[in-house]
């Protein structure tokens, strides 16, 4: 299990000086990631007949294909309403989605027909180099999109909460086909209430199979803070 970090780059820790440093810390002390989240309205507006941001795969080819994409259907209506997407077509027009950006990362002639984009006679570049798609969620249907779609499974909560989790999974796994080229699923799970990891809960993960144990130093407030919640659980045991 590799621990990871959440944040860094809100509320207090927002200044980049601030960002910047704590992220070199989380790296000296052993992190292997860090991860950061978005809300499809604030702070990158997008639009509703677009697959993806244009920034990914660039993002990953600048990071030697170290990019992590999260991908969720979510759950907010007002931020659906802002974008004109049903909340009721939120979930099969990320399903769509997802195959939509499959289809121009991977073929050598992108096309595309489905009932939310379509296209064809079309190019991307540059092609992503390692990017791997994660998504998260707790419905059965997110299950369906991680096993069926996805290089990962992103959750939160509790470790008894988790175990749930796992299992629907694996109930998910049992209804839909994994293609092969996305190989074993990747288990990303971040503790909430509370956020503080102990050792005996950390080797708890472990047992249940997660991959990536993400750290969210909240309140977030101040970075001097962040700082010492980040050292206080780099020796957490893997």
């Amino acid at each position: 299990m590799q621990l990871g970090v959440h944040g860094l780059n809100v509320k207090g820790t927002l200044a980049p000086a601030d960002t910047t440093r704590l992220a070199r810390l989380a790296e000296r002390l052993g992190y292997t990631s860090w991860w950061a989240g978005e809300h499809v309205v604030l702070p990158n507006p997008r639009t509703a007949d677009s697959p993806m941001a244009p920034d990914d795969p660039i993002l990953d080819v600048l990071s030697g294909g170290r990019l992590r994409l999260g991908v969720a259907a979510g759950y907010l209506e007002p931020e659906m309403t802002a974008v004109g997407v049903p909340m009721v077509d939120r979930g099969r027009r990320t399903d769509e989605y997802l195959d939509a950006m499959t289809a121009l990362w991977t073929q050598a002639e992108p096309s595309y027909s489905g009932t939310y984009v379509s296209f064809d006679k079309v190019d991307a570049h540059p092609r992503p180099q390692g990017l791997r798609v994660v998504v998260g969620g707790h419905s059965p249907a997110a299950f369906r999109r991680a096993v069926s779609r996805a290089h990962g499974w992103f959750g939160n909560g509790t470790a008894t909460g988790l175990a749930r989790h796992l299992a629907g999974l694996s109930r998910a796994a049992e209804q839909v086909e994994r293609p092969a080229h996305l190989g074993p699923l990747e288990i990303t799970f971040m503790q909430l209430d509370p956020v503080a990891v102990d050792a005996g809960t950390a080797r708890r993960y472990t047992d249940l199979g997660v991959d990536h144990l993400l750290l969210y130093p909240l309140p977030m407030e101040d970075p001097g803070d962040v700082a010492a919640f980040l050292e206080r659980h780099a020796e957490l045991p893997r």
